[in-house]
């Protein structure tokens, strides 16, 4: 009787390990895709913000010409 207890404590102690196991690796997906997503976004600002710096200076230097 105790022994079938224990063997069912230790299958249901295996089964919630591999549960966990399960869920942490789709955390560590799940984050890995995160940082890489937040990365191409900073990568997209940084494009952006040299996009727009550069507008500015032939904006000033149509300026410059006109007068």
């Amino acid at each position: 009787m105790e022994e079938e207890e224990e063997e069912e404590q230790e299958e249901e102690e295996e089964v919630v390990e591999e549960q966990e196991q399960e869920k942490n690796k789709k955390n560590k997906e799940n984050s890995n895709k995160n940082m890489k997503k937040e990365q191409q976004q900073q990568r997209n600002r940084r494009r952006i913000k040299k996009r727009r710096t550069g507008r500015r200076e032939t904006k000033k230097r149509r300026r410059k010409r006109r007068r």
